[in-house]
């Protein structure tokens, strides 16, 4: 795991959020940059094991921390509500993300990545996002509202939050829903015992995806809430591959 240290007072007020930063030494710069984007009840440590699918590339890498306090702990996007006992809902125990969660949380991590070039030596055009359960909601989300910030996704344990796509005109860009503009290389990686972000909730962001163009690489294990040690490997193929474009 990459040396990353926590930013200062003056860059957290700058780029608005909370974040851990890794500046790799004696690179030249501007360089490519990757925004770690931690899920439910998370904080901006625990995004970085998967620098091992980067690392070799020595890319400026960024973890933002989520501004709302969970109650079950650490931070999240927005918060969770969870259905009652004895009620049901097609992708699990929890209600589907609100419009107006959504809009909060991505408003917040849009600010973020657009300070980055001015906060740190990040080349524009090189930016990557890997995003962890919620955070995969965030980045995918985000990439679907600015296509070209991007260029590449990785969606780990995640999902695509369905009002994204019952409100594609408040969600996704003019230019994706005419076809004028290209999507982002996207990774997925899903677990078939999944209980937290059951697999067909996955794949249907995947199909989603598609069905807008999107070059979607689709990794699955039989593991849970986590990314195991074959998806890893995959995750850092394709990195290797868009990281060398």
């Amino acid at each position: 795991m990459i040396t990353h240290r926590e930013a200062s007072a003056q860059e957290i007020a700058f780029s608005g959020l909370n974040h851990r930063v890794y500046l790799p030494e004696d690179a030249e710069y501007p360089r490519a940059a990757v925004i770690l984007v931690h899920g439910r009840a998370g904080n901006a440590r625990v995004m970085w094991p998967f620098s091992r699918a980067f690392r070799e590339h020595r890319p400026i890498a960024v973890s933002p921390e989520a501004f709302m306090d969970d109650p079950i702990g650490g931070k999240s996007w927005w918060l969770v509500d969870e259905w009652a006992k004895g009620e049901a809902w097609d992708e699990g125990p929890r209600r589907p993300t609100q419009p107006e969660q959504l809009e909060a949380a991505l408003s917040k991590l849009d600010f973020f990545v657009s300070a980055l070039p001015d906060l740190y030596p990040v080349d524009p055009d090189k930016l990557f996002a890997f995003g962890f359960s919620q955070g995969a909601a965030m980045v995918s989300s985000l990439s679907l509202q600015k296509p070209s910030l991007f260029k590449g996704v990785a969606l780990l344990a995640g999902f695509i939050p369905r009002v994204v796509f019952d409100q594609q005109e408040r969600f996704v860009a003019p230019e994706i829903r005419s076809g004028a503009a290209a999507l982002p290389k996207y990774f997925m990686a899903s677990g078939t015992l999944d209980d937290t972000i059951p697999i067909v909730k996955a794949e249907r962001g995947r199909d989603s995806l598609r069905s807008l163009g999107a070059e979607v690489t689709y990794c699955t294990e039989d593991v849970g809430h986590k990314v195991g040690a074959s998806c890893m490997r995959s995750l850092k193929d394709w990195f290797d591959g868009c990281c060398a474009e």
